[in-house]
């Protein structure tokens, strides 16, 4: 570790270059963090929504309701939605059409909204 610090350091060309590359890294992952946490909290009040609906669906229909089941598939939820939200928002950054996430974020809407209704009724 002490032999690459002291190359890079003796080297002010790759210093130069890495700090470039780094620095761009971190704008990109902030502007990215930016975009698609605006489209990500919103699907959470969707997927609690679902949860919520899906609980009581299931205690209507008397069945067998587990904690930890409700816990994972509502985890996965968020977890593959999430990933779903960062791809678009990545891809929209990188080819300039914001507008990726908002789509993403509606095509979640309607799923989530589909299962709500299908729960409610």
């Amino acid at each position: 570790m002490l032999k690459t610090i002291t190359n890079i350091v003796a080297n002010p060309k790759l210093l130069i270059i890495k700090t470039m590359i780094g620095a761009t890294l971190i704008h990109y992952m902030e502007d990215l963090l930016q975009l698609a946490l605006q489209y990500i909290m919103p699907t959470i009040l969707a997927i609690i929504a679902d949860l919520v609906w899906g609980l009581q669906a299931a205690k209507h229909r008397e069945e067998r309701r587990t904690p930890t089941k409700a816990i994972r598939r509502t985890v996965n939820k968020f977890i593959g939605y999430s990933c779903w939200i960062l791809f678009s928002a990545s891809i929209g950054i990188t080819y300039n059409y914001p507008k990726l996430p908002a789509i993403m974020m509606s095509i979640v809407f309607i799923l989530e909204g589909s299962s709500c209704i299908n729960n409610i009724l």
